[in-house]
């Protein structure tokens, strides 16, 4: 079977390839903020990591406005109380 260019199996996978890299940028902003940022901010690590990898698993708008949630809103929310920094992984020199 033929499909059109943005129909079919190839237009899904251009739909959820980024969707999954917002994911995993989201979960791993989450994870390398400290505890003490999240309690400054009244907001739960644990569940917002839990949430963050339900998402994929939810019906479609649910699933794709759990990690933009937390991007716009509980992120920034976390930046300004850690002063407008925003953490890193950095390896140290060897």
């Amino acid at each position: 079977m033929r499909y059109g260019l943005m129909s079919g199996p190839s237009f899904l996978y251009l739909l959820l390839v980024p969707f999954l890299l917002l994911v995993v940028w989201a979960v791993m902003d989450a994870l390398i903020r400290p505890d003490s940022e999240w309690r400054a901010a009244d907001q739960n690590k644990i569940a917002w990591v839990i949430a963050l990898l339900a998402g994929p698993v939810m019906l479609f708008p649910v699933g794709i406005m759990v990690p933009l949630v937390y991007l716009v809103g509980i992120r920034s929310r976390l930046t300004r109380v850690a002063g407008g920094y925003t953490p890193t992984v950095r390896v140290p020199p060897e």
